[in-house]
């Protein structure tokens, strides 16, 4: 998506490996879950007000 920011994640091979297998269960791999993580966490942290402002920036950014 454009504006989207790429965010770098060190884990060791045996973690991700695990977490993947305990993914693979409920369907979803590892990027999938961290990127709704940090969506919720982004909802969660950032006022209302904030996301409604970057919402209106981005509006009018395409639109102008």
């Amino acid at each position: 998506m454009s504006g989207d920011q790429d965010l770098g994640l060190f884990l060791h091979a045996y973690k991700l490996e695990a977490l993947e297998h305990a993914l693979r269960r409920e369907g979803i791999t590892p990027l999938a879950y961290l990127q709704e993580q940090v969506e919720r966490a982004y909802v969660e942290k950032v006022p209302e007000e904030a996301r409604q402002a970057g919402q209106t920036y981005l509006a009018v950014a395409v639109i102008g």
